[in-house]
């Protein structure tokens, strides 16, 4: 009942863990592939794609209302002394 398993089992057991075997080895080799052309694509076209970073931005306060607006592009803040 519990002596050595025939041939035929041995061999579908061996099959069935080499399939799962290289089954996750080529899951991880489309992961990769799919990795690469994304930060390659990055690399092309910057700010393109939704998982790149934000830049920084030094931020300037106003020195009539107070508010902080980003240092290019600062834009006034609609009083008649503001210095934007």
């Amino acid at each position: 009942m519990f002596g050595f398993p025939s041939f035929n089992k041995l061999f579908v057991l061996v099959t069935l863990i080499m399939a799962v075997w290289y089954g996750f080895k080529w899951i991880g080799q489309l992961d990769r592939a799919r990795k690469a052309a994304s930060r390659q694509q990055s690399r092309e076209t910057p700010g393109a794609s939704a998982g790149t970073s934000r830049r920084v931005e030094d931020m300037v306060k106003c020195s009539v209302c107070g508010t902080y607006m980003p240092s290019r592009g600062a834009a006034s803040c609609g009083k008649s002394t503001c210095p934007y």
